[in-house]
């Protein structure tokens, strides 16, 4: 146990902020749709809980062995690595550095990795429990660990639906859902330059977390500094919402092209918003030209519809309600030739 202790402290001190990790540790399975660039400097700045390993229940008697003994099994865990400065635009002004920096000059307090999880905090929605420096929700202060957290986020448009609504809360339903975050007094492992922790005693820190949860009764507002929203860790959902929304726009805008074959009207194609949009009105048009015009179409007819067929069929994001169309066409104009060689 002892070399263990020991190998886990070395693993801390490089790879993690206050003995959680920047990355999920896997409770929860699945694509990672977040920008993680962006939810790894938040750790690193304080202000989003790290991702630490749940304990699957808690006792306060319980003695440091059997605490880490408690440590949910994670065998799909990512390792953690830090965010690269280099490429976040939150970080081109700082750089971070690793162990701790004192104001001082005193000796800090350097908790053990189990003590971190003295007065653990269950997450009311994954049911594991937590350190008790865990996010806290801006609206009704209930608390939430980061692995659920970024679970949570805006509904995806569709192209019945053009809006994306805001994440709500999942205690109290209010909308634009966000968290606050209160780190322990002391720091451990990654940190940006000029970040430094205070020297404080176990009781003065247990005191100072307690008058911290007394003041925190309290909502924020969405914009708040301190809060850390959804649409902060999944900056793209504009994006993803413009492109549902020129999707619709470019099927509203598509037109079935007929052409008039003796008596009849045959649907010869459809246009698009990506094709030119004299292609339709000249479709439209051959239809009231004369008879040398209509032999003439009978002539090319072939060649002109294999060649819009084969345009349309370019284009992109061509879906199952586009194909049953082009069946549709395809199967009129043979009934048509047939009924044609019949006369």
């Amino acid at each position: 146990m002892g070399n263990t202790v020991s190998g886990s402290k070395d693993r801390h001190a490089e790879e993690t902020v206050d003995f959680g990790f920047l990355s999920p540790q896997g409770v929860y399975t699945g694509t990672q749709d977040w920008n993680q660039q962006v939810v790894g400097n938040l750790i690193v700045d304080r202000k989003l809980a790290p991702f630490y390993r749940p304990l699957e229940d808690y006792e306060e008697s319980w003695d440091d062995d059997h605490v880490l003994a408690a440590r949910k099994e994670l065998p799909n865990a990512q390792p953690a690595t830090p965010p690269d400065p280099s490429t976040s635009a939150a970080s081109t002004s700082s750089k971070f550095h690793r162990g701790t920096s004192n104001k001082t000059g005193k000796e800090p307090f350097r908790p053990s990795e189990a003590s971190v999880y003295r007065g653990a905090v269950e997450c009311p929605i994954c049911f594991l429990y937590y350190p008790p420096n865990i996010n806290r929700s801006r609206c009704c202060d209930q608390a939430i660990c980061t692995e659920c957290f970024v679970q949570i986020k805006r509904a995806e448009p569709t192209t019945t639906h053009l809006v994306s609504e805001p994440a709500a809360c999942p205690y109290c339903v209010q909308d634009s859902f966000g968290v606050t975050y209160e780190p322990p007094s002391w720091r451990a492992g990654l940190m940006r330059d000029g970040q430094q922790h205070h020297t404080v005693s176990k009781s003065h820190s247990s005191s100072s977390a307690d008058s911290q949860a007394t003041k925190r009764r309290k909502s924020f507002g969405a914009d708040s500094p301190e809060v850390v929203t959804i649409d902060q860790i999944r900056p793209d959902w504009e994006a993803k919402l413009a492109a549902v929304r020129a999707a619709v726009t470019r099927r509203a805008n598509r037109r079935i092209i007929m052409r008039q074959i003796g008596d009849r009207l045959i649907p010869i194609g459809v246009t698009s918003g990506r094709m030119v949009a004299g292609d339709g009105a000249e479709g439209v048009a051959e239809g009231a030209e004369g008879g040398s015009g209509r032999r003439r179409r009978r002539n090319h007819g072939g060649q002109d519809l294999g060649q819009l067929l084969g345009s349309v069929g370019g284009i992109g994001g061509q879906d199952l309600e586009e194909l049953m169309v082009m069946e549709a066409m395809r199967i009129s104009l043979l009934e048509h030739d047939e009924q044609q060689r019949r006369q």
